[in-house]
């Protein structure tokens, strides 16, 4: 899965009109990407997308994208079957956004002693370094969620 290139891919596609990257198609594509290149049982994990019409900044579409892709990578390890639901909803504050990541197979202690798991939660964490902002991890659901920056709708494009 190559995050970076979807990245760049769609921050381009936009930059046309300057408003900066759709995170709606961004995150569709990465969905595609990560059922096409899966392997395995992880080739028929249910991914779900909820997901506002929002634009963000390439610096906080990177982090995102990698976020996104880390989750889904680790789902595909513990439990595919469990599936993944990325949902972007709006919040209170008209320049931020909630994206929520919900695996349910990354509960429990099986997917804590896989050995990747250490590495996933030192990316997701630097990753939300990144973002500027810190995890919220929802242990009965599977859930990692984090507030991130957009572009308000009525900002003037510069």
């Amino acid at each position: 899965m190559d995050a970076l290139a979807v990245v760049h891919r769609n921050h381009y596609a936009e930059m046309e009109d300057n408003r900066g990257v759709d995170l709606r198609a961004l995150i569709g594509e990465l969905a595609s990407n990560l059922r096409a290149t899966a392997s395995g049982d992880a080739a028929a994990m249910p991914i779900r997308m909820e997901v506002i019409s929002a634009v963000t900044s390439q610096d906080i579409a990177v982090p995102v994208a990698f976020l996104i892709t880390e989750v889904a990578e680790m789902a595909m390890y513990c439990d595919p079957a469990g599936g993944l639901t990325i949902r972007l909803s709006a919040t209170d504050l008209p320049d931020r956004a909630l994206l929520e990541l919900i695996a349910p197979g990354l509960i429990g202690t099986a997917c804590r002693e896989h050995p990747a798991y250490p590495r996933f939660e030192r990316v997701a964490d630097g990753l939300a370094r990144q973002l500027r902002a810190s995890l919220r991890r929802g242990e009965p659901t599977g859930e990692i969620a984090i507030t991130i920056a957009i572009i308000r709708n009525d900002a003037p494009s510069a």
